[in-house]
């Protein structure tokens, strides 16, 4: 049985909390940021402290939410005018990516799949997270760089040994690359 809250129950609603209930609810669940509103179904099941509230396939808006849930953005914003914090937090984030490759690379030694795949995912959630916690958007720096990394050109770089045969990306004559100006965030309020 599926029933749709109406937005004013949504709203009320906290991640994390469950709604008390015999069955299985989806919720409907509105999120507007700015220009873009974001619809995402919330599958709701009773004494079960895991909520299933994640977009699949966009991993800058379930960084987001997750974000809200812990309330870095509240923190976030209480701190933004704080370069020491904030220099603080974005060491702190470095280290983490770092800590999340060493793991990474410990699973490829010992030939673990279950943690490669989670060490790698673990790195995508921390460098997007970071973005996100800085108030970057991360939807909009993807297209940037994809955007210029689709207009090289396969080829050799000289530079980086590559025994498999794999085209290298190389940057053609007059190769624009991506811009972030504009998309910083709070970076610069940590330097």
């Amino acid at each position: 049985m599926k029933l749709y809250y109406s937005l004013e129950i949504i709203l009320k609603l906290s991640p994390g909390y469950i709604i008390n209930s015999l069955e299985w609810k989806t919720v409907l669940l509105l999120n507007c940021t700015g220009l873009n509103s974001i619809i995402m179904i919330l599958n709701v099941k009773p004494q079960e402290e895991k909520m299933t509230a994640l977009n699949k396939g966009d991993w800058p808006f379930d960084i987001e939410f997750m974000h809200n849930k812990f309330k870095v953005h509240e923190w976030m914003e209480a701190n933004k005018g704080d370069k020491e914090k904030l220099s603080q937090f974005l060491e702190f984030r470095l280290k983490f990516l770092q800590e999340e490759l060493d793991e990474t690379k410990k699973a490829i030694e010992t030939k673990d799949p279950e943690e490669i795949v989670d060490g790698l995912i673990d790195l995508c959630v921390v460098a997007i997270g970071t973005l996100d916690a800085f108030n970057v958007d991360a939807h909009a720096a993807w297209s940037e760089v994809m955007l210029a990394n689709i207009t090289k050109q396969p080829g050799v770089k000289k530079s980086r040994p590559n025994p498999l045969g794999l085209p290298d990306l190389i940057k053609p004559e007059n190769w624009v690359g991506p811009t972030h100006k504009g998309n910083h965030g709070y970076f610069s309020n940590a330097l």
